[in-house]
């Protein structure tokens, strides 16, 4: 009986370690990516692989780096991200007879609304820019926004396919931060798209 336990003990201890090597491989490995990423620049490409380096192994020397270098890129990302939204946006994927529009500056997302007839544009509300800083499954999303009723969006303009095309989606609310999937249906039918698209107005 002692043997056995001695055995699983040495078989616990092994795979142990074994983990821990592959941690820190991948940490490395993603470290270095990061590095390259830092160097073309694309600080967002950077910030995600510094934050899986990281999540490797957060209690090692190079991810107590890793996480310093999250921290001085998060700032710098995210003023990407605001100059990438700035501007005014008409919703173009529209259901109902008003008319929606936004206006992002580099504080705030003002939301207007022009009914069916009306010339008049009406101020509906204005949210702060507010980004998350929690982050839920195994990609940081630090450049979500959290608007007052504590709902997480997600604000995307993808510039390497058209600049000109903003999508917006609801991801989470602030406190729950359980990861969501799409729904798979068996005849081949594909989810519902929830997002907003809005086209740059001049």
């Amino acid at each position: 009986m002692k043997n056995i336990i001695l055995i699983l003990i040495i078989l616990i201890s092994l795979k142990s370690f074994g983990q821990k090597n592959n941690a820190d491989k991948y940490q490395k490995e993603w470290f270095e990516k990061a590095k390259i990423e830092i160097e073309k620049p694309d600080l967002a490409g950077a910030l995600i692989k510094f934050y899986w380096a990281y999540e490797n192994n957060k209690e090692s020397e190079l991810g107590k780096v890793c996480l310093k270098k999250i921290d001085s890129l998060k700032p710098l990302v995210r003023k990407e991200k605001i100059n990438e939204l700035k501007g005014n946006w008409k919703l173009v994927n529209n259901e109902s007879k008003e008319e929606h529009f936004l206006k992002i500056s580099e504080t705030e997302i003002r939301f207007y609304e022009k009914k069916n007839g009306n010339s008049e544009i009406k101020l509906v509300k204005t949210e702060k820019i507010l980004f998350n800083e929690i982050n839920y499954g195994s990609y940081p999303t630090y450049w979500e926004l959290i608007f007052s009723d504590n709902q997480i969006w997600n604000f995307n303009v993808n510039d390497k396919i058209d600049e000109n095309i903003l999508y917006t989606s609801k991801t989470n609310k602030v406190g729950d931060y359980s990861i969501k999937h799409y729904p798979m249906y068996k005849d081949g039918r594909k989810p519902r798209d929830k997002r907003n698209f809005y086209e740059r107005i001049k």
